[in-house]
């Protein structure tokens, strides 16, 4: 019974990423003005601060924070950082060019 458990346990976190993630949900809306450095972790953290005026920053550029952002919080902190040396170099490489790192599907 134990044993069936934990195969269920990578699943169920890979779902967490997958459909709750604020940094998988924000990616889509990263243009050149908008915010791109632990863009999840701080909407989640807004979000739990309830401090409108940065989800309200985050809200024009389509940006929302996930359904349970204190769950989502240490998903997408660990996301964040994974996903730091790809954001920054496309942060820096296109210097006036179209971002295409953050185009969209």
């Amino acid at each position: 019974m134990q044993k069936s458990v934990f195969h269920l346990l990578p699943l169920g976190i890979t779902s967490l990423l997958m459909c709750a993630c604020s940094t998988m949900s924000s990616a889509p809306y990263m243009s050149q003005t908008s915010p791109k450095f632990f863009t999840g972790t701080r909407l989640n953290i807004a979000a739990i601060g309830e401090d409108y005026e940065t989800l309200s920053h985050f809200g024009r550029y389509g940006m929302k924070p996930a359904k349970y952002p204190i769950v989502d919080l240490p998903l997408s902190g660990a996301f964040d950082i994974v996903l730091l040396p790809y954001i920054a170099g496309c942060a820096i490489e296109p210097f006036g060019q179209d971002f295409s790192c953050f185009a969209g599907p």
